[in-house]
């Protein structure tokens, strides 16, 4: 990964073919101290797993994609829960033609295939989650 600091609290991160989205852009805020904010992000995947949160089970749903992708979009959040870094990444995924579909959901890994160009905005202090046990997520506390 190749990062520049580009004002104060902003940053542009270069993610390189074979590099985990998510792994690399934490390992980057636990190096850099940033504890909150929000990322967004372009670029292609060699695969990809996206997950949905079913509220009823209180469990994920996973799809393994193991084709090559376009990043349409992706958006993150940066926060803490019990002391350890999260990062809470969302995308919309398309694979290639001729057979084109659109993926949404919890990016719950990536794998760069050529590059993923990342926006990446740090807030100042920490912002933490907590366990909702009702809903089964670990929510804001804010």
């Amino acid at each position: 990964m190749q990062s520049k600091k580009v004002a104060d609290n902003k940053y542009l991160l270069r993610l390189e073919r074979g590099e985990e989205i998510n792994q690399t852009i934490k390992i980057f805020c636990e190096q850099s101290g940033i504890k909150a904010g929000y990322f967004l992000g372009i670029g292609a995947l060699s695969s990809a797993v996206l997950v949905s949160y079913d509220l009823n089970k209180k469990e994920y749903l996973q799809q393994e994609i193991n084709e090559p992708c376009e990043i349409a979009q992706m958006f993150g959040d940066i926060s803490t829960f019990e002391n350890d870094l999260v990062l809470h990444t969302h995308a919309t995924l398309g694979t290639l033609p001729p057979a084109i579909r659109t993926m949404a959901g919890h990016l719950k890994q990536g794998v760069v295939s050529a590059t993923c160009e990342v926006v990446l905005t740090a807030w100042e202090g920490e912002i933490k989650r907590y366990a909702d046990s009702e809903i089964g997520l670990n929510l804001l506390d804010l």
